[in-house]
Formats: C-alpha cells, sequence, structure tokens
C-alpha cells in the first residue's frame, strides 16, 4: 500500500478496453397517449416527459375521462343485464359518479348537463352496439423492437353478431379531423395490439366522437330560429322539461311546429318524400341527394335515423363533429 501526495502520472498498468455496448436489455415504455403528444407537439412531449413538467390545471381537467368512464360502465351493465335502453340509468350513473377535482361547483354543474347530454347522444347513435359489447377496457401490453408499448382498449365489439370476429370501438372528445395522424396511428396500433398481444380476431377499429355533430347543430339552430319566426320574438319557451331522471321531453305543440320548421328547412319536403321511397341509402347514394339539394350529408343521414330509415350505426362517418369550449 503506497500514497503520493505529488501531481505524477498513475503509476499502475491498466489494461485499456475497447467500448461495448452495455449487455442490459432495456425497452423504453411509452402508450399511444404519450405518442399522441409527441405528434402534436415534440417541445410539448419533451417538457412533460422528459423535464416532467405538467400543463396548467384548468377547471375542466378529467370531464373527457369521466365521460369515458360512465361509457364503460353503460357497457358493463348492458353486457351483465342484456338491456340497451339505458337513458335512465345514464342518469343515475352521472350524479353517483361524476365528479371534477378542480372544477367550481357552478362549473362542475354546467360540465355536468353537458356530460349528460353527450351521453344521451351516444346512446341516440349508438344503442345498437350494446347488445354487441363484448369486453370493455381491454388492457394491453406489446413488445415493438426496443420499445414496450401499453395501453387499453376502450371497447371490443362483435362485428354483425359475429362471436369470432371483434371490432375495436375507441370513445374520443375532440375534433375529429384536427386529430386526424394521431388517429389513424392509434386504430393501427391498437389493431396490431389486439392480434399479436391478445391474440385476438380483430379486423376493424373504429373512433366514436362525443361531440355534437352537425345535423344536431343545424336541426337545434333551426329548430329555435323556427320558434322566432313561427311564435315571436317575444314568447317565452320552455322547450324542454326535466323528468325524474333528469332526462329531457318535449312539452307543448309549439316544439312540434319548431321541428317541422326545422326539418323541412333543412330538407325539401317534397325531396325528401321522393329520396326516402326510392330506398337507396348508400354512401353514394346520400351524399348524391345532398349535393343535390345543398346541404352536408351528415344531415341527410341523422333525419333517415330519426325517422327509422335507416338504424343509427348506419353512415355516421358522413357527419361532422364539434366540440365546443
Amino acid at each position: 500500500m503506497f500514497f503520493t501526495t505529488a501531481a505524477i502520472a498513475n503509476p499502475t498498468k491498466r489494461k485499456r478496453l475497447p467500448p461495448s455496448p452495455s449487455l442490459e436489455e432495456y425497452r423504453f415504455p411509452t402508450s399511444y397517449s404519450e405518442l399522441s403528444d409527441y405528434i402534436r407537439c415534440e417541445y410539448d412531449y419533451k417538457m412533460r416527459y422528459v423535464y416532467g413538467f405538467n400543463p396548467i390545471i384548468v377547471q375542466a381537467l378529467g370531464y373527457g375521462n369521466q365521460v369515458h368512464n360512465l361509457l364503460n360502465l353503460l357497457h358493463k351493465m348492458a353486457q351483465q343485464t342484456g338491456q340497451v335502453h339505458l337513458e335512465e340509468e345514464a342518469s343515475e350513473l352521472l350524479q353517483a359518479h361524476f365528479s371534477l377535482r378542480y372544477a367550481a361547483r357552478e362549473q362542475e354543474e354546467t360540465l355536468k348537463k353537458s356530460a349528460l347530454r353527450s351521453i344521451l347522444r351516444y346512446l341516440n347513435l349508438w344503442r345498437e352496439d350494446f347488445s354487441l359489447s363484448v369486453k370493455t377496457e381491454r388492457p394491453f401490453e406489446m413488445d415493438l423492437d426496443n420499445a414496450l408499448l401499453t395501453g387499453t382498449i376502450d371497447l371490443l365489439r362483435r362485428e354483425n353478431g359475429d362471436s369470432d370476429i371483434l371490432e375495436i370501438i375507441d370513445f374520443k372528445t375532440g375534433n375529429e379531423r384536427k386529430d386526424r395522424e394521431a388517429l389513424d396511428l392509434q386504430v393501427q396500433l391498437y389493431t396490431v395490439a389486439a392480434r399479436d398481444a391478445l391474440n385476438l380476431n380483430v379486423r376493424k377499429a373504429h373512433v366514436h366522437f362525443r361531440g355534437k355533430s352537425d345535423d344536431h347543430l343545424w336541426f337545434t339552430f333551426f329548430h329555435e330560429a323556427g320558434h322566432i319566426l313561427l311564435h315571436g320574438k317575444r314568447a317565452a319557451f320552455v322547450d324542454l322539461v326535466e323528468g325524474k331522471s333528469g332526462l329531457m321531453h318535449a312539452k307543448n305543440a309549439q316544439e312540434a311546429e319548431a321541428n317541422s320548421f326545422a326539418m323541412d328547412f333543412l330538407i325539401p319536403p317534397s325531396a325528401y318524400r321522393t329520396f326516402r321511397e326510392a330506398g337507396q341509402f348508400g354512401v353514394v347514394d346520400l351524399r348524391r341527394f345532398a349535393k343535390a339539394i345543398g346541404i352536408a350529408p351528415g344531415i341527410v343521414v341523422g333525419r333517415l335515423q330519426h325517422d327509422g330509415a335507416i338504424p343509427f350505426h348506419k353512415a355516421n362517418s358522413l357527419k361532422q363533429h364539434f366540440t365546443f369550449a
């Protein structure tokens, strides 16, 4: 044993080895949510996941997750009971489970009403999906080279009632056109994960938006315009009344008049009658008819669904969806 206090070269002889990579296997953990943040803004991803900064807290934080969880509960209820008319249960679940940690009481009540409207629209559009539900909230892990991708499939349903062929459904709030790149990536990743990691026979993947669609938006606008034109600006209207469950129901004859005004203004009655009688409701036919009368095809789809000419799950891809902050 020896030591020195003088600044001299290292007296021991060492064999310098060439550098070599670590033998330890490392897989980078990530998820679709993180990937979508990266696609949206690389710098935002860096601040969140590299430096650990969190975005600013807003009162509506968690709103999308709350609605998502309620839809999950409704699908589970449908699987257990076979029931597909769940409007009463939706209201009860909302009262029992909806909570926003950072929202003031008034803001939370406003968002709660918005959530109920969103869920009821979903039930109206996708009611038939409830009888086809197989599994909700199905987690997965999938190896991708040196990465480990994790995620949760919102809903697996039978394709056209076939128990051996499944479809993936993901619930979303937001702007369908704005998020197109991220959505394309998600449905591809989730389909591969369902096949390779879960060994499921998945043929299709869909994204269901919970925002207001264009047929609802324009019908509501012209319904209110009908009140003004038919019943006068000074008239007071109570369009809807609240039932025991918190659901809304039409109240009087003036509402029916406003409904008729909106339907006839958007789609001329004679043209609609002719189109209905022809009975051709393919996507090409719907687009052609909408173009001929000068309106968006989603409005035609909504009218046909309302009148029972086509099921509520058909041709919804023709609708545009809007989410308002």
